[in-house]
């Protein structure tokens, strides 16, 4: 019996290249898990950072309904909301909607706590406020009375 020593070399170099191709592939494939790995962190990062982003954003409107429609309504550019009846009027810099509600559920369901009632039929945007005289609120070339009773919280308010 022959031994034939080309064929041994090619055989060993054949097992050889399949050793070295197989722990190539198992490198790559650690390689790709890895990578999978910090993009499924990075993308659940920026994920909850959007949501934080949107629940902070939200904060920063309401949604009334007036006239059939759900409107979006910056909080900053509320003026004022006054008791009509059965109803409240938003007043904003742009628009004045009428929403049936009475003014006490409005202020406990959608108001928060850069609105202050001054009197029986009005609350105001806080932020824009530019005057307080005795009993008299102003936001800007607008007044109104403030009520005995709420005063006290206007009072707590200027202190500080």
């Amino acid at each position: 019996s022959k031994i034939d020593v080309n064929n041994i070399i090619s055989k060993s170099l054949i097992g050889n290249n399949l050793l070295i191709l197989s722990f190539i592939l198992i490198f790559f494939l650690l390689i790709i898990t890895a990578l999978g790995a910090i993009n499924y962190k990075l993308l659940r990062k920026r994920k909850v950072s959007q949501l934080k982003e949107s629940k902070a954003e939200k904060d920063n409107y309401i949604f009334v309904r007036a006239d059939r429609l759900n409107i979006k309504v910056l909080k900053a550019d509320i003026l004022f909301i006054k008791a009509e009846k059965d109803y409240v009027k938003l007043v904003t810099t742009k628009k004045n909607y009428l929403i049936r509600k009475n003014l006490k559920s409005f202020n406990k369901d959608v108001l928060d706590n850069s609105f202050m009632r001054i009197s029986r039929s009005v609350i105001i945007n806080i932020d824009k406020i530019t005057l307080i005289d005795r009993n008299m609120v102003y936001l800007s070339d607008l007044r109104f009375k403030i009520g005995s009773y709420y005063s006290k919280n206007l009072n707590k308010l200027m202190k500080g």
